[in-house]
């Protein structure tokens, strides 16, 4: 009954259908104020939620991200990468990414789109972070 009810909701657990899927969910959260950006070929699915463009257009980001990523997340191995910035109150989420490998020539294009999407309805602020800090994982 679960997997009938999954089936239904968001497709069977491959690969094959997953851009119908996300093309259906993209659309509504567009209309609730998401930015959602996704690309096929390494697949890579940008999300900026409506307070992390708040987020990026008040003070708080000041050209200073922190990145995480967490590894195998689901049946597909996808990688969630979370950019973050630095405030009195704490951290700050600015964009997340979910992507298929980690590695130079990907990690390039997810902050290529990241840097697209943040910046899709804004033009006067630029992501240009000037520090970037991680931790030391190899990926």
């Amino acid at each position: 009954m679960y997997n009938k009810w999954r089936t239904e909701k968001y497709g069977d657990r491959n690969e094959c259908n997953l851009p119908e899927i996300m093309q259906v969910k993209i659309e509504s959260l567009n209309e609730k104020g998401y930015t959602i950006l996704l690309k096929q070929n390494p697949r890579i699915i940008v999300i900026i939620t409506p307070i992390m463009k708040l987020v990026f257009l008040s003070t708080a980001y000041e050209n200073m991200i922190f990145v995480d990523t967490t590894s195998s997340c689901d049946q597909t191995s996808s990688a969630i990468t979370l950019v973050s910035t630095s405030h009195k109150i704490g951290g700050l989420p600015l964009a997340c990414a979910i992507h298929t490998e980690q590695n130079e020539s990907n990690y390039t294009v997810v902050f290529a789109t990241i840097k697209k999407a943040i910046e899709k309805n804004e033009t006067s602020k630029k992501f240009e972070p000037d520090i970037v800090m991680t931790d030391d994982s190899t990926a």
